[in-house]
C-alpha cells in the first residue's frame, strides 16, 4: 500500500480535531476510574486519574501547536458541539474546566491554600496553647456521580467531534478521487517508509 502525505487547512483542521476526538476518549476513560475509586482506599490514584482526565479534557479547549501545520495553534472544539449540550451538560462541562484551571493547570503546588495554624484548647475547659500545626485541603478529584457525569460529556463531546471528522474525510476523499491519479502518486511513497519518516521527525 502506497501513501502521500497531505498538508494544508483541510488536513490540518482534520488531524487537530482528531487529536481532540483522542483526548476527550482518554478523559472519559479517566473518569471512569476516578468514580470506581474510592477516596478513602487510594486517594493518590483518585486525584492522579482525575487530574489526568480533566487536562486531557482541557486540551480541546485550549490554544497548542497545530499537528501539521508548523507555526499554526491547533483549532479547538467548535462551539456548535458545545452549544448542542444540554443546561446539565453544559455545567459537567463547565464544572470539569474550572476544576481544572483552579486545581490543576494553575495550581503552584499542593500546599499554596495551606496555613499555619495554632492549636488552642477548649476555652470550657482550660485556655491554654497546644502546638502548631499545619492545615491543608487537597483536592481529590469530584464525588462519584459528578466523574461519571463528566465522562458521559466527555464521550458525547468526542462522538461529536469524530462525526465532523468523519464527514471532513469522506468530502476529502471524494476530492481526491476526481483529482488526477498520476499527480497524487508524484510524491507518493510505501507505508512502511512513511511511518520511518514520521518516527525520524518526532
Amino acid at each position: 500500500m502506497y501513501g502521500t502525505v497531505l498538508s494544508g487547512d483541510t488536513p490540518s483542521f482534520i488531524a487537530d480535531l482528531r487529536s481532540v476526538e483522542t483526548d476527550l476518549r482518554y478523559a472519559a476513560r479517566l473518569f471512569v476510574r476516578v468514580a470506581e475509586t474510592d477516596p478513602d482506599a487510594d486517594a493518590d490514584a483518585r486525584r492522579a486519574f482525575y487530574d489526568a482526565g480533566a487536562i486531557a479534557y482541557r486540551r480541546g479547549f485550549t490554544t497548542g501547536r497545530s499537528l501539521v501545520t508548523n507555526g499554526q495553534s491547533r483549532v479547538k472544539i467548535p462551539e456548535e458541539v458545545i452549544d448542542a449540550l444540554d443546561s446539565e451538560g453544559r455545567q459537567a462541562h463547565e464544572r470539569v474546566l474550572e476544576r481544572a484551571n483552579t486545581h490543576i493547570a494553575h495550581r503552584v503546588s499542593d500546599e499554596e491554600q495551606g496555613r499555619l495554624i495554632l492549636l488552642l484548647s477548649n476555652p470550657a475547659i482550660d485556655m491554654s496553647v497546644e502546638g502548631v500545626t499545619w492545615f491543608t485541603v487537597r483536592f481529590v478529584g469530584p464525588f462519584e456521580e459528578e466523574a461519571q457525569q463528566a465522562a458521559e460529556i466527555a464521550v458525547l463531546l468526542a462522538d461529536s467531534v469524530g462525526a465532523l471528522v468523519e464527514s471532513m474525510q469522506t468530502r476529502l476523499l471524494e476530492n481526491a478521487k476526481n483529482r488526477n491519479v498520476e499527480d497524487l502518486y508524484a510524491n507518493a511513497k510505501p507505508m512502511g517508509d512513511i511511518g520511518t519518516d514520521q518516527a525520524q521527525n518526532n
